[in-house]
C-alpha cells in the first residue's frame, strides 16, 4: 500500500472510529485512475447519483463496515539504534532525487 491508501485508511478509520461518522464521501477526478483504485481498495461503493459540483467528479460512498482490499505488509520495527534501511529506490540509488541538484552525491 502507497502513502496515499494508508493515509486514506488512516483517515476512514479515524471518521467512523473516533468522529463517529455516519458515512464518507469521495470526489474524485475521473483521469485520476489511481484515486479511483485507492477508493476502490478501501472498499467504497459508486454513488452516481450523489450530488456534486463538478458533474465530471467519480464520487465514492464510504461506509464504516466497508471491506478494506488493501495488505498490510509492514515488517517489524527495528530495535532503536539500528541502522536505517533504504526503502525506496531513490534511497538505494536506483533512482534519482528530483530534489537534489545534478553532480551532488547521493548518501
Amino acid at each position: 500500500m502507497g502513502y496515499a491508501g494508508e493515509a486514506a485508511l488512516a483517515l476512514r478509520d479515524l471518521a467512523f472510529a473516533d468522529l463517529k461518522l455516519p458515512t464518507l464521501v469521495s470526489y474524485v477526478d475521473p483521469h485520476k485512475r489511481g484515486c479511483i483504485a485507492v477508493a476502490e481498495r478501501l472498499g467504497a461503493q459508486r454513488a452516481d447519483m450523489a450530488p456534486r459540483q463538478d458533474p465530471e467528479d467519480v464520487v465514492f460512498r464510504h461506509g464504516p463496515r466497508a471491506p478494506c482490499n488493501f495488505v498490510l505488509s509492514r515488517k517489524p520495527h527495528a530495535p532503536k539504534g539500528a541502522p536505517r534501511q533504504p526503502c525506496s529506490a531513490r534511497e538505494k540509488g536506483l533512482a534519482p532525487d528530483p530534489l537534489r541538484p545534478a553532480g551532488l552525491p547521493t548518501r
